[in-house]
């Protein structure tokens, strides 16, 4: 597991995904969620320049000359089925990047699902982000339920 990024989300929210990944079957679900956009953008309406904003809060892009496309931030969190990473281990084993081998061709060829869940998602690259992070207030009390989680997760198994 990676940790170069910080999550605040409600964990019992995602047991309720989980449930919902196995209850209808999905080979793959991921989780979508806000991220901060640390550079200054520039707002139009109406091609008329609007504002001048940083550290925008957003939860998906569209792609330029193609407006069905819209691309969710990925938080880097997902819901596989176990038997997968053993069926398709030739596709990662010897990949530099596992997402950018793995997951393409688990969602061309099998079922997935993509989840928006409530909470923001930090990413942490570089020293920058780690200082803006920082700042960031993260609501604690979400925190206290992790004992109920690990209780709701047995449950589950």
């Amino acid at each position: 597991m990676v940790f170069d990024l910080r999550i605040d989300l409600n964990f019992l929210k995602c047991v309720v995904v989980f449930q919902n990944h196995e209850k209808k079957g999905f080979d793959v679900t991921f989780l979508a969620g806000e991220a901060t956009y640390a550079y200054g953008t520039i707002g139009t309406i109406n091609s008329k320049i609007r504002d001048f904003k940083r550290n925008l809060v957003f939860d998906s892009l569209n792609m330029r000359n193609n407006k069905n496309y819209i691309a969710y931030n990925y938080t880097g969190m997902s819901i596989i089925r176990s038997n997968l990473l053993e069926n398709y281990k030739y596709l990662y084993k010897r990949a530099e990047n596992f997402e950018q081998t793995f997951y393409p061709n688990i969602i061309q060829k099998l079922s997935s699902n993509l989840v928006k869940i409530e909470g923001t998602w930090y990413s942490i690259d570089n020293i920058k982000d780690l200082n803006v992070v920082d700042k960031v207030k993260i609501d604690k009390n979400k925190f206290k339920k992790v004992k109920k989680l690990k209780l709701i997760l047995k449950k589950v198994k």
